[in-house]
């Protein structure tokens, strides 16, 4: 009886432990397999990278790792749709599962919902503590709202989680103050995270290395503050192009005046590359630029201006861009809004007014006391009632719009743009017509396909206006570039008829319409 049972015994312990090896097997080559593809996708092999993503999760399918870089790569295409199916397979297989969760949190953030994308987030974070990526969408979230305080520890969490990470790298390295620690982590990030767009890698590897030059010079520092200015505004206008923009006139280095264009779509300061050298700013390096237009990046220089004075202000040390006239229109160069960030800014168009009021520092901080704004959640308090919420992300100022009473989108409120500016897809859903006698032109030249927009209305703030100046082009590369879906770009034909105010701090603005003006 025990001769007999012997063998039995042995050939399942030889089945069992050749099950076992097939198991190792199958999880090693899926190992395998993935972190090939995944050195292809960090070396910005991304295509083939994909293909291997792919194949990793038809043979694996119980895996979930696979999708969720297959949803990675194809957002890094720019291909939200192709994501979008990919992250809905990985959630109905299991709707619980924290990576299945965060790849939803990742599209929608895309798409541009952002509280389903906090809701995803939050979910996947307690459905999965240890996934960084999580963390990483959720401290994106709250860095969008202005809730920076919050951000910082969940990008620290997903750093402490992930170090290797490019994009958790780069979040994390926006929180550290200056210091070789931060620098350091930003050469990781450029030698790490070859999936971007190489001028990007180049642009960075750029700006770190002034960040080194200059580490010892405080930077933009504001000579007095005062709390109260009041700049006049140019009127920038030329009937025969339909241009109407505004702008102000800035002095360089104490001895050279520019006529900049005022714009809440920059960042900034860009000048004429001529502007820059008789205004004495050093060559300090170069960089690619873009914005809109079709002809591709251009060429442009950094430097460190002495002294940029607007109106009453005096800044020190700021760094400024150059490029060639080229890229530019009728001013001198552009000036962002955010230069102004410290204050409220009020844009008086009806009066040619710019209204600059000192924001208070935080609660227990001296008036002439230094404080990182990371430290703090920048919550409007009651004096912002009847404010509108924004979200700032990459520097541009993105708030929910309708167009037609119906379709909701996300716009950029742009001072700079002479038009309004729609997506195609948007456009499909009103009445356009081709255009036939009207262009677009910006930073990278010409934009190859528009269209005229006969009609739209658009509400923004709680304020309507109906623009008959509207045209329609691909925003596609824009979404892309400033990470989720963007509808439109509102201009001077809408902001033409309203006061303007501006809280960067704390993320709101309001519109106070002027309903004694037309649109022209």
């Amino acid at each position: 009886m025990w001769k007999n049972r012997t063998p039995s015994l042995f050939f399942l312990y030889l089945l069992a432990f050749a099950l076992a090896s097939c198991s190792f097997y199958s999880f090693s080559a899926e190992a395998s397999d993935l972190q090939l593809s995944k050195d292809k996708f960090m070396s910005g092999q991304v295509e083939e990278a994909i293909t291997g993503f792919r194949l990793a999760a038809d043979q694996f399918p119980e895996s979930e790792e696979a999708p969720y870089w297959l949803v990675r790569a194809y957002l890094v295409q720019n291909e939200p749709d192709k994501a979008e199916v990919e992250a809905r397979k990985i959630y109905e297989k299991n709707n619980s599962s924290g990576i299945a969760l965060c790849a939803m949190g990742d599209v929608e953030y895309r798409l541009g919902h952002f509280e389903l994308a906090s809701r995803y987030y939050r979910q996947a974070i307690n459905a999965a503590p240890g996934f960084a990526r999580a963390y990483l969408g959720l401290g994106k979230i709250l860095e969008s709202e202005r809730m920076l305080k919050s951000a910082s520890p969940c990008y620290e969490k997903a750093f402490s989680i992930d170090p290797d990470d490019p994009d958790i790298m780069y979040a994390w390295a926006t929180v550290l103050p200056r210091s070789p620690e931060e620098r350091h982590l930003w050469r990781r990030y450029t030698e790490t995270a070859l999936y971007e767009e190489p001028s990007t890698i180049e642009n960075t590897k750029a700006w770190l290395q002034r960040k080194e030059e200059w580490s010892e010079i405080k930077l933009c520092r504001l000579r007095e503050s005062p709390e109260h200015s009041s700049i006049k505004l140019l009127h920038f206008y030329m009937p025969n192009r339909g241009y109407n923009r505004y702008g102000v006139e800035v002095k360089i280095n104490g001895k050279k005046k520019a006529r900049l264009l005022l714009d809440t779509g920059a960042s900034g300061i860009l000048l004429k590359n001529s502007l820059a050298k008789s205004a004495g700013v050093p060559l300090s390096g170069n960089y690619k630029i873009k914005g809109f237009g079709d002809e591709g990046e251009k060429d442009a220089g950094t430097g460190l201006a002495k002294t940029i004075e607007v109106g009453k202000l005096v800044f020190e040390n700021y760094p400024v861009h150059f490029t060639s006239k080229e890229a530019l229109l009728s001013e001198d160069g552009v000036i962002g809004t955010n230069v102004f960030s410290q204050f409220l800014i009020t844009l008086d168009f009806t009066r040619n007014t710019m209204l600059l009021d000192l924001l208070p520092p935080p609660p227990g901080i001296a008036e002439d006391e230094d404080y990182r704004e990371w430290d703090y959640n920048w919550q409007p308090g009651p004096e912002r009632r009847g404010y509108a919420p924004f979200r700032l992300i990459n520097t541009k100022i993105v708030i929910p719009a309708i167009a037609n009473d119906k379709w909701d989108s996300l716009f950029v409120l742009d001072t700079g743009a002479a038009v309004n500016v729609i997506s195609f897809q948007l456009a499909d859903e009103v009445n356009y017509t081709k255009l036939t006698n009207w262009r677009l032109v910006g930073v990278s030249g010409k934009a190859a396909k528009t269209r005229k927009v006969n009609q739209i209305s658009i509400t923004i703030a709680g304020v309507q206006q109906v623009s008959l100046n509207t045209l329609a082009v691909d925003l596609s590369k824009h979404s892309h570039s400033i990470g989720t879906e963007i509808g439109g770009f509102v201009g001077y034909p809408l902001l033409q008829h309203v006061a303007l105010i501006l809280d960067y701090r704390t993320a709101t603005l309001r519109l106070v319409p002027d309903p004694s003006r037309l649109d022209k």
